[in-house]
């Protein structure tokens, strides 16, 4: 049976946006109060977890060998089961697998108001379940963005939401005098995974990347986020299963060594 911790949701995230993570996607419930340690790292363990590996998992945390990392999967369908969300799940898995402290953000169900003006995104105060996140991105050392492509871009989702979180305060602060931008997100690394119904090497000769350039240079650099890395994951409705679980299997490494 699979070992996996789950984000301490009842004092972390209001009760709309709230989530159990379950090797199995049952309905698990969890008492953020058993285990002191978990507890402590923001994470409360799951009933069916070996006692072996909570032991691997809290010996790596204190030696300093786990890193922080938040994963954002950035679909923005709930109706179904889509692709992001196995590799989302496969990095989670991996990450924990690797002795990591996770926490994991599923966009689709939030709810909040998109920017209008430089006056709004320069406001310093956020709805609640925005608030959270924020604390999410500064608590990370590791972020992993996982979307599919929409348009040569990201979706319009996970662009609100970037612009929501990515503001003065957060990622940046202006210099004085107007001269620049000092970079608030300095010592943080990032993975985007993207999936695509074109070939990615398409994607990457003929379009030159440029919708996930965007995201890399003009949003985590400008942030100080350094290195990104990057998976693209093409032709997505005709790969056979075969293909899929060997995407899935790579995506589960990345986690595992926090890349």
């Amino acid at each position: 049976m699979p070992v996996v911790l789950h984000p301490v949701g009842s004092d972390r995230w209001p009760s709309n946006v709230r989530r159990n993570f379950c090797g199995s996607r049952r309905e698990t419930q969890c008492d953020p109060g058993r285990d002191p340690f978990f507890k402590h790292a923001g994470f409360a363990e799951n009933q069916c977890e070996l006692p072996l590996i909570r032991l691997y998992f809290q010996k790596r945390w204190m030696d300093g060998l786990g890193m922080r990392i938040l994963v954002i999967d950035g679909h923005p369908d709930r109706s179904e089961r889509h692709l992001c969300g196995a590799i989302a799940d496969a990095y989670v898995e991996g990450a924990i697998r690797g002795g990591h402290l996770v926490r994991r953000i599923d966009l689709a169900v939030f709810n909040f108001p998109m920017l209008q003006s430089q006056k709004q995104f320069e406001n310093r105060q956020y709805p609640e379940e925005l608030g959270i996140a924020i604390n999410d991105i500064q608590w990370s050392q590791h972020l992993v963005f996982i979307f599919p492509l929409w348009l040569g871009t990201m979706p319009a989702l996970l662009k609100a939401f970037l612009e929501q979180v990515m503001r003065p305060g957060v990622a940046f602060e202006y210099a004085d005098a107007g001269t620049g931008l000092k970079a608030l997100l300095k010592g943080r690394s990032a993975r985007i995974i993207v999936t695509m119904g074109m070939p990615a090497i398409l994607y990457r000769l003929w379009f030159l990347n440029h919708g996930i350039a965007t995201l890399r240079r003009g949003i985590l650099h400008m942030a100080g986020i350094r290195p990104v890395r990057q998976s693209l994951f093409g032709g997505v409705e005709g790969v056979s299963d075969a293909k899929r679980k060997q995407w899935i299997a790579k995506v589960r490494r990345y986690g595992e060594m926090a890349r």
